[in-house]
């Protein structure tokens, strides 16, 4: 199908969507100018951007609207309608030119489909042949393994014979009866036990002195503690002493000596001038020349009440 052809098919294609209503009276004659109007106007924008088939469509609606509904209806020749009739004829110039550039756009448009199509039909015509080719090939290639397949399977069948003789010729040795040896009957000597070189003596048991040492317990030796964890027997002594009267005599305090060993965080009351008093003291062994002396000192203090709270008390 050449390009002629190709674009009479697809103006066909497009003539059911180019028809046009019939005129209808009742309406204004107006409202049919105006809709010639906007198809023109729209297909001059078509038109611009290259969508021949809808300027196409678009342009046949006009002129079908200004040659056979406008001019049928019962207004056209009006005199307040003068003005359109002329915009009309002046268009109708104008529209075929438009029509002969879109009928020259879709044959261009024609044309490239035409040689895309024959372009697809020469690769599919080089692409049928590629494989025609191979498969010629291949089928060639798969004769000539076939061939060999049976040289070689001819070439080796004679072997095959050889080695199925050779095992049948073995497999008949084997099976023939092998030559039994006459047994010689010796008379059967007895036995007679070796003499042993050495005495064994039974055992009774071992002497007293070899499992005393197995028989008494054992004890285990443990190190004795770091020296800041013992305590003289003088301070062990006192310690109970101590206890023992405060349990006989003094409930307060058994009390308070609960409350020391108990573990608790207790609260410490420092009064607020200890530090200026302790440097007042210290004071003539700081100024002492040639560099000073230091001066150390002890905080001690008194259990004031049985919550655990402690009062530094300075001497």
């Amino acid at each position: 199908m050449d390009v002629s052809e190709r674009l009479v098919a697809r103006r066909a294609h497009l003539a059911p969507f180019c028809r046009v209503d019939p005129v209808k009276q009742h309406l204004r004659l107006q409202s049919y100018y105006q809709l010639a109007r906007q198809l023109y106007r729209q297909s001059e924008t078509y038109f611009a951007e290259g969508a021949w088939d809808n300027a196409y469509v678009f342009l046949a609606k006009f002129i079908k609207l200004c040659s056979k509904v406008i001019t049928a209806h019962h207004d056209y020749e009006l005199p307040r309608y003068r003005k359109e009739r002329e915009w009309v004829r002046a268009q109708a110039a104008e529209g075929f030119k438009l029509f002969d550039a879109i009928l020259d756009g879709m044959e261009a448009e024609e044309l490239e489909y035409l040689e895309y199509e024959r372009s697809l039909n020469q690769e599919k015509q080089q692409q049928s042949t590629a494989l025609a080719t191979e498969q010629a090939n291949m089928s060639a290639l798969e004769a000539r393994l076939q061939a060999m397949r049976l040289a070689k399977k001819n070439a080796e069948q004679p072997k095959e014979q050889a080695a199925g003789a050779a095992n049948k010729e073995d497999m008949r040795t084997l099976n023939q009866p092998a030559e039994v040896r006459p047994r010689l009957n010796l008379a059967l000597k007895p036995r007679q036990k070796e003499r042993s070189n050495t005495v064994s003596y039974p055992t009774v048991g071992k002497a007293s002195w070899m499992t005393a040492d197995a028989t008494q317990p054992s004890h285990t030796h443990y190190s004795a503690p770091p020296l800041s964890r013992q305590r003289s027997q003088e301070a062990i002594a006192n310690l109970t002493r101590y206890v023992y009267d405060i349990e006989r005599y003094n409930i307060r305090a058994r009390l308070e000596l609960m409350l020391l060993h108990s573990g608790k965080i207790r609260t410490l009351e420092i009064p607020s001038g200890i530090i200026a008093q302790f440097t007042l003291l210290a004071s003539p062994n700081t100024n002492r020349p040639p560099y000073g002396i230091e001066t150390c000192g002890i905080l001690a203090g008194i259990l004031v009440s049985l919550s655990c709270n402690y009062k530094l008390k300075l001497p």
